[in-house]
């Protein structure tokens, strides 16, 4: 690669560009966790915020303007209402770049992934390979969204993935912790067996 980037074919240099569309290809292509890891991002240092019993995705709002009434705890949005346990007050998160990525790297291992870094990037060797050439993949980050999203509406079925649902509780006590949507931990809203 880098030959043909310093001398090209027959006198015509050749400017190579590596990426993927395909979110698990550009985790391996980046040396990364998986995409639904705690840093899945491979743009910025998106974090999550820790739950009752682990980390959950919460962080999304971080990337609206500060005064976005989307960052408050409640809104109402085409009718429906949404709630968060807090207001998202955090600054946008910051962007990866050579530099920080450099030192996340020396600080990772396979065994002990460092911010989503498990090593060094395929492309890292590559001459004039830059971490902000690394392009993301909308319609699979949004494919994975949707599943997670997809699963807690449904919840607990008769067959299919549905069928070992076992979270419905967790979430239940997560919104009673956090005090939201009391008509889920209230019961109210338990799941019937039907699927989408």
């Amino acid at each position: 690669m880098n030959n043909l980037h310093r001398h090209g074919v027959d006198g015509v240099r050749v400017i190579l560009y590596g990426t993927t569309l395909d979110s698990p290809g550009r985790r391996e292509l980046l040396n990364m966790q998986s995409v639904a890891a705690f840093y899945p991002c491979p743009h910025c240092l998106y974090t999550p915020q820790p739950g009752v019993r682990r980390q959950v995705f919460g962080g999304f709002r971080r990337h609206l303007p500060m005064n976005s009434p989307w960052r408050q705890r409640e809104f109402v949005y085409k009718g429906q209402k949404y709630m968060f346990r807090d207001v998202e007050r955090r600054a946008p998160p910051i962007l990866r770049n050579d530099r920080n990525v450099a030192v996340m790297v020396s600080l990772a291992t396979r065994r002990k992934p460092f911010c989503g870094h498990k090593g060094a990037s395929v492309m890292s060797s590559w001459i004039g390979a830059d971490w902000g050439g690394s392009a993301c993949d909308g319609m699979h980050d949004k494919k994975c969204f949707t599943e997670r999203l997809v699963g807690t509406l449904v919840g607990k079925g008769s067959h299919g993935k549905y069928k070992n649902w076992t979270k419905d509780p967790q979430h239940r006590e997560d919104c009673r912790m956090y005090g939201i949507f009391p008509q889920v931990h209230d019961g109210a809203t338990r799941s019937t067996g039907h699927e989408c």
